[in-house]
């Protein structure tokens, strides 16, 4: 029998009191250890781009794939953290922070008291490497450099700031907690959900978690950090309830494991400061949702017409106030009896998609898998397929009655 004694590698500086190995660089004027841990300062006199970097980190990146990083932010500018890390198959200097020689990773953190962010270093360039500097197999040259997503996603452009590193560790995996039911009951608490692509969060009050979208980027997501996990074979269903403050016309639930894929749901009221909205997602036919995810990301989208037929996915600002996300068993959108009295054939199908229904049918629209309307028409029972790429696409069907269905068809 054998026992692992190391699990990780920590690099605890509120408890050790010692910046172990982890030195300034960049445009940081001090990387000193306070009482909580490592304060990184910067004297706010231009572009900097603060940073502390470790040149003898001896982690095994065959085994440490998790990049974790507790930290109290207090500072205004401070909305990103870069770990930038030596390319170890195609790097040629581990010491040079060129862009030839580094691969970076990045995830967004918000201001507010101690917290964890977790970040996937899987990459054909995080590996074990020789360098001349010492006699170990390893991987040994890092940095963590602070970024403001308001300039460019890169570099402080102004203030000084307060940003303390508590721990940095090497894990194996996320040490995630079951969980399926969110409710942002504390108003400091996000319960793992990080924003990304100019999304920031904050918790004005309890039980609303507020998802502010600075229009930078045409897919602005909310993503569960790795902090809790919940079983996707268990859970074929998600339903969240929001207030859409915002343009913002399709939601996409994006499934982390393998190949991105994706449930989508369109149409969503916007610019509604008042109601709120109840939307419901069918993961049943998402083939890589099983088994334990923490990764999962919710994708706000504007989506118009681009007058040639086609879809404009527009960059745009607003506010959506998230009261909940709950995964479920099953779809809790499906009417048994509106799915029932639809159907659709052939499947696969070729060129003329066919329709049965009990009611008469309102509208037709084809979805790709990237959540791009493809096909819309009202009424009728057969709809034009033959100029579809081969492929997998969404057919969702609403009837007069009121009714709705969404179903998975092939396109030969």
């Amino acid at each position: 029998m054998s026992i692992s004694l190391f699990s990780q590698v920590t690099f605890d500086f509120k408890n050790s009191q010692d910046a172990l190995g982890w030195v300034k660089a960049g445009g940081a004027s001090d990387a000193s250890i306070v009482s909580d841990g490592l304060a990184i300062s910067w004297n706010g006199s231009g572009d900097a781009k603060p940073k502390i970097t470790h040149q003898n980190l001896n982690v095994d990146a065959s085994l440490y794939k998790i990049f974790a990083i507790t930290v109290i932010n207090d500072s205004d500018e401070v909305e990103r953290v870069r770990a930038l890390h030596f390319k170890a198959n195609t790097g040629t200097d581990p010491l040079s922070s060129a862009g030839t020689n580094t691969r970076y990773t990045f995830f967004n953190v918000s201001k507010g008291p101690s917290k964890t962010y977790y970040f996937d270093l899987t990459n054909a360039q995080w590996k074990n490497y020789d360098y001349g500097g010492d006699s170990e197999t390893d991987f040994d040259h890092m940095s963590v450099v602070l970024a403001d997503n308001n300039n460019g996603g890169f570099a402080i452009a102004s203030s000084e700031g307060g940003f303390i590193i508590e721990k940095i560790e090497f894990l194996e995996e996320v040490p995630s907690t079951p969980r399926s039911d969110f409710t942002f009951d504390s108003a400091s608490d996000t319960e793992g959900f990080v924003g990304a692509n100019g999304v920031s969060l904050s918790q004005p009050v309890a039980g609303t978690l507020q998802v502010t979208i600075d229009g930078s980027n045409k897919y602005p997501n909310l993503t569960q950090s790795g902090l809790y996990a919940v079983d996707g074979t268990a859970n074929k269903g998600l339903r969240i309830k929001i207030i859409n403050d915002s343009p913002k016309n399709k939601i996409t639930f994006v499934s982390p494991s393998g190949a991105a894929e994706y449930a989508s749901v369109f149409n969503i009221p916007a610019n509604d400061p008042i109601t709120v909205q109840t939307i419901d997602f069918d993961l049943s036919n998402l083939t890589n949702w099983t088994g334990e995810q923490n990764g999962y990301k919710l994708q706000f989208i504007e989506e118009a017409d681009n007058g040639e037929g086609g879809v404009a996915i527009t960059e745009s600002a607003g506010t959506i106030h998230v009261q909940q996300i709950m995964f479920t068993s099953t779809y809790l959108g499906v009417d048994e009896n509106v799915a029932a009295s639809v159907g659709l054939y052939p499947n696969p199908v070729s060129t003329t998609l066919n329709i049965t229904a009990d009611s008469e049918v309102a509208t037709v629209e084809i979805y790709n898998v990237v959540g791009s309307k493809v096909i819309a028409q009202v009424g009728g029972n057969t709809v034009d397929v033959s100029e579809l790429a081969s492929g997998v696409y969404i057919v969702q069907v609403k009837l007069m009655s009121g009714g709705v269905r969404s179903e998975k068809i092939l396109k030969d």
